[in-house]
């Protein structure tokens, strides 16, 4: 199974008092999993809502499987090639992303 960084680059952060929006960028896993590789956010939020960005490439789109209640130590994020033929196949399973930058903006509290 993938995982993200523990430790990404914060680009930017906005705190309110009904939550956070934090901008990350981070390098992809060495093996990307089917379904999702898992981000454990715990030390920024006690509860993801969303996760949204892509690649600086642009080659790969994110999406997010919110885990129960929204922990943040299970949350995973997802992959989607969007220069395939059908512009959306999931990367595939075991796909080197190391060399890829990602750029997530997640939201939470």
């Amino acid at each position: 199974m993938g995982t993200l960084s523990a430790s990404p680059t914060v680009l930017s952060r906005i705190e309110g008092s009904n939550g956070k929006c934090i901008t990350f960028s981070l390098v992809g896993s060495s093996s990307y999993a089917t379904g999702g590789d898992t981000w454990d956010l715990s030390s920024f939020f006690a509860v993801v809502d969303n996760i949204v960005g892509g690649s600086d490439g642009g080659v790969h789109a994110a999406g997010f499987d919110r885990a129960s209640a929204g922990a943040p130590s299970t949350s995973k994020v997802l992959f989607y090639n969007s220069g395939a033929a059908d512009g959306g196949d999931e990367t595939a399973n075991a796909t080197d992303m190391s060399a890829i930058t990602l750029l997530l903006t997640v939201f939470g509290r």
